[in-house]
């Protein structure tokens, strides 16, 4: 980390009941979209085991992740 501290609000109202996130985060952006960069070649991975293994459905599940992370 490099030292830099950052608190993040979201707040979720497309829905009936109001939501309000609140995190706080270390990483600058490089570190962020490392984060992404990596869970996305994990989802992949997973993605193409699943496929392998019949599991189109699963397959196809896990391949949005992929799609959203990049």
């Amino acid at each position: 980390m490099n030292g830099r501290l950052a608190i993040h609000k979201l707040q979720a109202t497309d829905y009936p009941v109001t939501a309000t996130f609140i995190y706080v985060c270390e990483m600058g952006k490089p570190e962020i979209l490392k984060h992404w960069e990596t869970m996305a070649l994990r989802d992949w991975q997973s993605t193409q085991a699943l496929f392998k293994d019949g599991q189109f459905i699963h397959a196809l599940f896990f391949g949005h992740f992929v799609i959203e992370n990049f």
